[in-house]
């Protein structure tokens, strides 16, 4: 029974179409976009939590002030480029279920806006 199943999974895996170049190349965008998203969200979130201290540190200063964001935007991004949050993989999933043209490569799944707006009248 496994190794029907095996089988079945090679052939299915086999026959399915290969990505052509430009598919590739829009997907490599894509996560570098959305990587880049996740960075500059996390610096923003890490900014916010820094503004948020109970106070200032005897060792505060301009300078460390300085370093202290050089450091801050420096971990923001490598978390964006390790998708640390999971922000860049959910757009990723989400971009992507599109087709290049920006039209849903399949039908959505509720109500259009329209047809709540249509509805509220």
């Amino acid at each position: 029974m496994s190794d029907a199943i095996l089988s079945a999974r090679q052939t299915a895996v086999s026959s399915a179409p290969a990505p052509d170049a430009a598919q590739l190349s829009r997907t490599a965008k894509l996560k570098d976009a959305a990587a880049d998203f996740e960075a500059i969200f996390a610096r923003q979130m890490i900014s916010a939590m820094r503004s948020a201290s109970l106070g200032d540190g005897v060792l505060d200063s301009n300078a460390s002030g300085t370093f202290r964001d050089q450091f801050d935007g420096a971990v923001a991004d490598i978390m964006g480029g390790r998708g640390a949050l999971g922000l860049g993989d959910a757009l990723v999933r989400s971009v992507d279920r599109t087709r290049g043209d920006g039209a849903p490569a399949t039908a959505p799944v509720g109500r259009s806006l329209q047809s709540y707006r249509d509805a509220a009248k």
